[in-house]
């Protein structure tokens, strides 16, 4: 079973913040489309894709989109495998999804295109490893998710901000690779999300 929320990578307001186990909120214009997770500052009203490209402005309290506010996609599922050191749960699948965008006035350099990309992580299934896949929801909702990084090159792209994720399945903690085992990581993740507000 694979849940998926439809959520931006910059910060976003509202009261109701959906966990990726809710239900579809039907779109606050139309009423006809499940709305997919695009807020609009300063209310918890929700947008459908297609009304959302017509007019991002909320219907119903008139407000625009928070400035710098990029779109993305974040997904789950368990795999029927398990971790090292996770012997006995199965694993978590995340899989963010960015889209190439324009950077805004709250990015480092406004007008410039970014190149996004879909990334994934892992975490065992247990009741920690579901506390920090709830607070990971949370942290995309709220865009601390990632950032946009200049290359050599003068491209610019979308990549993982302050809040590790695990990358890999296997190779441990080690240069140049971020998977399992490390006992420590879920406790480093979630003192990380708790540094952003977020328990």
């Amino acid at each position: 079973r694979t849940h998926q929320e439809n959520v931006p990578r910059g910060p976003a307001t509202g009261s109701e913040e959906q966990e990726p186990s809710k239900a579809a909120v039907f779109c606050h214009n139309c009423r006809l489309e499940p709305a997919r997770g695009y807020p609009v500052q300063d209310c918890a009203h929700r947008l459908c894709d297609d009304c959302y490209l017509v007019n991002p402005s909320c219907p119903v309290c008139t407000q625009s989109p928070v400035e710098g506010t990029i779109v993305g996609n974040m997904s789950y599922g368990i795999l029927n495998s398990t971790l090292e050191g996770h012997e006995h749960d199965l694993t978590l699948k995340i899989i963010y999804n960015i889209q190439d965008g324009t950077q805004q006035r709250c990015d480092p350099n406004p007008g410039r295109p970014y190149r996004g990309g879909c990334f994934e992580a892992f975490l065992p299934n247990n009741k920690q490893g579901r506390k920090v896949l709830q607070l990971l929801t949370k942290a995309f909702y709220k865009g601390f998710i990632f950032k946009i990084i200049s290359l050599p090159s003068g491209e610019e792209k979308v990549t993982w901000n302050n809040i590790p994720h695990k990358t890999s399945i296997t190779g441990g903690k080690i240069r140049y690779v971020d998977g399992y085992p490390d006992s420590g990581y879920l406790c480093t993740a979630l003192a990380a999300l708790q540094s952003h507000g977020l328990e």
